[in-house]
């Protein structure tokens, strides 16, 4: 059922995301109440859990509650094409923001390996952010399917989407974040 309801979601935003001449009808009430329940969103302006997992790159442990400054979480599950798509997108705000900016690749999925994720962080290229394989972040994240993200500054979430997103606008709302 969930799937059903993210890809009517999906399928709304790509309709609302076409081009649309001056004459064009306003987006409707319809499509900003389905915004305003994606999960994700309803996460703005909560406090990060305390949460612990540890970094596959690193080695290290990693507590969401106690991350400081601008830190994007997005969550993955292997097999899914979109999530292995956004890898790149990540890439580029890790080579555009470096220290600046704490990027967290979450796999929410119990059934993926350590391997596996290291596997596909290698073949797509990911960079040396933040990998780990945590379903207990994302259940305490509101995490409950892939392609969420969130921008957090300070501990408290600031952007939350349940969709597949353009860079530019993560760009934009991690600029924002940095203010």
């Amino acid at each position: 059922m969930r799937w059903l309801v993210f890809f009517i979601l999906l399928a709304l935003l790509v309709a609302s995301c076409t081009p649309k001449t001056q004459s064009s009808v306003p987006q409707s009430d319809f499509v900003e109440r389905l915004y305003a329940s994606d999960p994700a969103r309803q996460m703005i302006g909560a406090r990060l859990p305390s949460i612990s997992f540890t970094d596959l790159v690193s080695k290290e442990k990693v507590s969401l509650d106690k991350l400081k400054g601008v830190v994007l979480i997005n969550s993955l599950i292997l097999g899914c094409p979109s999530c292995l798509e956004e890898i790149p997108k990540l890439n580029q705000l890790h080579d555009t923001y470096g220290d600046k900016l704490t990027i967290i690749q979450v796999d929410i999925n119990p059934k993926d390996t350590q391997e596996q994720l290291m596997k596909v962080k290698q073949e797509i290229h990911g960079q040396d952010y933040v990998w780990t394989i945590s379903p207990e972040a994302g259940k305490a994240l509101n995490m409950s399917a892939p392609d969420v993200t969130y921008i957090v500054k300070n501990g408290k979430i600031v952007y939350g989407d349940s969709m597949v997103v353009p860079v530019e606008r993560l760009d934009r709302f991690v600029q924002e974040a940095l203010k």
